[in-house]
């Protein structure tokens, strides 16, 4: 799978990369050369996989933001005190508990089997949490 992001040539200028194992990171980041037009963004699935890169990027003597910027999702605790602040995607933790109470409730008070298991689209409007780790002006200051 490594080689199918390293070597595919589009006019892309990053790459997603999903919930993997973080020396995985290491052998997308050591391609990241190979590339055409290079490389300069990689938005992991989630924080810690973005700590990955952050570290696979150092590891090969790269520097984050100023070679490869890097973004995740999920907002972890600490993530703005690493050593480059991370750039993530949050959702509001009380928003999602204010709209999954009332499923909840509704779901526990309807005896009907007609109404089990019908799945209801909920969408928690999503923030960017801009941190040095992206490169942006916008930056928040740490």
């Amino acid at each position: 799978m490594a080689r199918s992001l390293t070597l595919r040539r589009t006019k892309t200028l990053g790459i997603v990369i999903p919930d993997l194992m973080h020396s995985f990171f290491a052998e997308i980041v050591a391609g990241v050369e190979s590339v055409a037009p290079r490389i300069d963004a990689v938005f992991a699935a989630n924080d810690p996989s973005a700590i990955g890169v952050m570290k696979a990027v150092w590891a090969a003597g790269l520097g984050v933001p100023d070679d490869i910027a890097v973004a995740g999702a999920g907002d972890i605790a600490l993530g703005d005190l690493l050593r480059v602040p991370l750039t993530t995607v949050s959702w509001s933790r009380e928003d999602q508990g204010t709209a999954a109470a009332p499923l909840l409730f509704e779901q526990i008070d309807d005896e009907s089997e007609r109404r089990a298991g019908r799945p209801r689209r909920t969408v928690i409007p999503p923030r960017l949490i801009q941190r040095r780790s992206s490169g942006s002006r916008e930056a928040v200051q740490q």
